[in-house]
């Protein structure tokens, strides 16, 4: 697992390891953003999530989520998985409760299996 890790992010410093759930996850800053990647027991990557700066995302992005859920307060991240598009996970500030919703690169919702 270590060893794959290493191959596809050369560049990560101080990964701090944890298993649950059958995976290993290692977290680690990558570009001064707090990044999870996750890994299966034989060392296949399954999908990496990095903190994302809402600024970094498409242009009608913020608008067609505002439309969509009438809010402007959430947090994004990016999940990038190996031979898939994409994904960006919200943490929608919705009155006093967080929905947790997953969208495609241009706002639609999708489904997403951790």
């Amino acid at each position: 697992v270590q060893e794959s890790f290493k191959k596809d992010h050369p560049d990560a410093d101080n990964a701090h390891w944890a298993r649950s759930n059958g995976r290993y996850h290692a977290s680690y800053k990558h570009d001064n953003r707090q990044t999870d990647s996750y890994y299966d027991e034989k060392g296949n990557h399954v999908y990496t999530r990095t903190q994302w700066d809402r600024k970094s995302l498409p242009a009608d992005y913020n608008t067609r989520i505002r439309s969509e859920y009438h809010t402007s307060h959430y947090n994004v991240a990016k999940i990038e998985r190996p031979n898939d598009n994409p994904l960006f996970e919200l943490r929608l500030n919705i009155g006093k409760k967080t929905r947790i919703v997953y969208t495609d690169e241009q706002g639609n919702q999708v489904k997403f299996k951790k």
